[in-house]
């Protein structure tokens, strides 16, 4: 994460942006038929796959009202918090995105940064419901990851927090480098307040580009 923040800044035709999406509630959105199509993608075997989908239509959810459970219901989506498969489950299917990205990024319709010829190319980070993408401010590159974004969301039933979600510029970015991210991705600009080495992963502090009180 160090080298990709200090290859932010460096000049190039297209600059360098460095993309935080957020997802909202993923672990309760995720579409089960999407998770056991990618774990038969995968090449789990059937009964593995028949038992992932008992687990998760044997789930029963109830309400509290007035601190007493109302009934019970079965979910149709989402995986629970504190199972201790759910987190594997999870990132299976984010393993999906990633492999989707991968693609664009290696055929050329997403640019990445520019790194040394002896560096290996680092196009994106995750970690549970956090992605971060290391890409440029060029047009066509920001489309076809839009197309890339969006189709994994309709296709897992997730949908992003517009509002976690932003985007770290380079210093020499103009007002329309910021304006092309916002109207293609919807992103708004963020600056880099620290990162912080926190359980073996990289976390990039983020603010809104507002000065502090």
């Amino acid at each position: 994460m160090e080298e990709m923040l200090t290859r932010l800044n460096l000049r190039r035709r297209h600059l360098n942006v460095i993309l935080k999406l957020d997802l909202k509630s993923a672990f309760d959105k995720v579409s089960w038929s999407f998770m056991k199509a990618v774990l038969a993608a995968m090449g789990f075997s059937e009964d593995f796959c028949l038992i992932v989908s008992n687990i998760l239509e044997a789930t029963r959810l109830s309400v509290l009202l007035n601190g007493q459970p109302d009934g019970f219901f079965s979910p149709t989506c989402g995986v629970r918090q504190g199972d201790p498969l759910s987190p594997a489950l999870f990132s299976i299917v984010i393993n999906a995105f990633s492999q989707s990205l991968k693609d664009g990024f290696r055929s050329g319709r997403i640019e990445g940064f520019s790194m040394p010829r002896h560096c290996h190319q680092v196009t994106h980070l995750a970690y549970a419901d956090d992605i971060v993408i290391f890409t440029t401010t060029r047009k066509g590159s920001l489309r076809q990851l839009s197309g890339c974004i969006d189709s994994f969301l309709a296709a897992s039933g997730l949908s992003l927090n517009q509002q976690k979600s932003s985007a770290i510029h380079a210093k020499s970015a103009q007002r329309a480098d910021r304006a092309r991210v916002k109207r293609i991705l919807g992103f708004g600009s963020a600056r880099l307040l620290c990162y912080t080495w926190a359980a073996g992963w990289t976390v990039a502090g983020l603010g809104d580009g507002s000065s502090s009180r």
